[in-house]
């Protein structure tokens, strides 16, 4: 289903068309999806096409050229969506992130300790563009333990934007999880089931806690357990 969605986000996708897609009933795939995910099909499929969307904005796309190839026949629908996760117009999301959208404005400050500031944004925000098609959950955090990126996937799962999520101390989403283990790490979410047990909770904005298989790219070679859902 999660692969079905990130591969067609941009298209007409409900519920329905999923279970005919998929051959199954769509009440069982609701439960379903909501149990692993912890959010709503049409949750989901807004989110992604709204982070997808932020991406676009901050670049220089046109507003009406992002909301066509999202799929948005109406503008006026787009931006009521935009406003809902972001809260504000594309507009002024692109004029407030454009400072972290021009790699050049870091040439253009004479402030050497503003321009390590802005450098330290586009760093992370090109993190963020390079991870934001997986449809595995992933998480980037820096050497105080906080995040300062995210893809689509884990917006999805767990519930905040990215914008949300930068700043974000890790113990927030994972109380469980905490000490240099977290620090400069490439966190990865799995939904937990039968062949991945869940190893900690992750505690969502608004579906409370779900259980989730937690690893991270430097252990991810050698953690098989969780290799083999990722490769089937």
């Amino acid at each position: 289903m999660l692969s079905h969605i990130h591969q067609n986000y941009t298209q007409r996708l409900t519920l329905g068309t999923l279970a005919r897609t998929l051959g199954r009933q769509s009440a069982y795939l609701g439960r379903l999806f909501r149990d692993e995910i912890g959010v709503t099909v049409h949750e989901y499929v807004t989110r992604a096409r709204m982070v997808n969307g932020a991406v676009q904005v901050r670049s220089g796309v046109k507003i009406e050229a992002v909301a066509l190839d999202l799929g948005y026949r109406s503008k006026k629908n787009f931006y009521r969506q935009f406003k809902r996760r972001f809260g504000m117009t594309p507009e002024k999301y692109r004029y407030e992130h454009n400072a972290f959208s021009d790699p050049l404005a870091v040439e253009s400050s004479r402030d050497p300790q503003e321009s390590v500031s802005r450098l330290r944004g586009v760093a992370q925000q090109m993190i963020t563009l390079t991870l934001v098609g997986s449809p595995i959950a992933m998480l980037v955090t820096d050497d105080a333990g906080r995040y300062v990126g995210a893809n689509e996937t884990a917006v999805c799962m767990t519930g905040y934007s990215v914008d949300e999520l930068r700043g974000m101390p890790v113990e927030m989403l994972l109380p469980h999880v905490c000490g240099p283990e977290t620090r400069c790490r490439l966190q990865i979410l799995l939904p937990a089931s039968s062949s991945l047990p869940t190893n900690t909770v992750l505690h969502t904005k608004s579906a409370g806690a779900v259980q989730v298989y937690l690893t991270s790219a430097d252990n991810l070679l050698e953690d098989r357990q969780a290799m083999m859902p990722m490769l089937a």
